[in-house]
């Protein structure tokens, strides 16, 4: 059990580089989330592929709450525009990703 320990311990030092360099990029990322939602909204984006490219971008790292606030406004609109067949895919998908059994997350509030 031990050689496990220090496996575990040797492998979580090797990611953990890694992690700290995904939640920089992410943060960096925010701002350009963000005008996209606010973009979205006003109605300057319209491209459904396009939509859902930068949602598969913003999904990656909804384990942030700024970014989860993102996601959200993306579903928000795409739901008062129709394309509800898109938000129910990707609410399923954010709940694959990132749902625990221990807390439930309102998407579309």
């Amino acid at each position: 059990m031990e050689k496990v320990d220090i496996a575990v311990r040797e492998l979580v030092e090797q990611i953990a580089p890694m992690t700290e360099y995904l939640n920089e990029l992410t943060v960096i990322c925010i701002p350009e989330w963000t005008r996209f939602a606010r973009d979205l909204e006003a109605g300057f984006i319209t491209d459904l592929n396009e939509i859902e490219r930068e949602l598969d971008f913003v999904l990656s790292s909804a384990c942030h709450d700024s970014v989860l606030e993102v996601f959200k406004r993306i579903l928000r609109q795409l739901y008062r525009i129709g394309h509800y067949e898109t938000v129910i895919f990707y609410v399923n998908f954010y709940k694959e990703m990132w749902d625990s059994d221990d807390e439930d997350v309102m998407l579309i509030n």
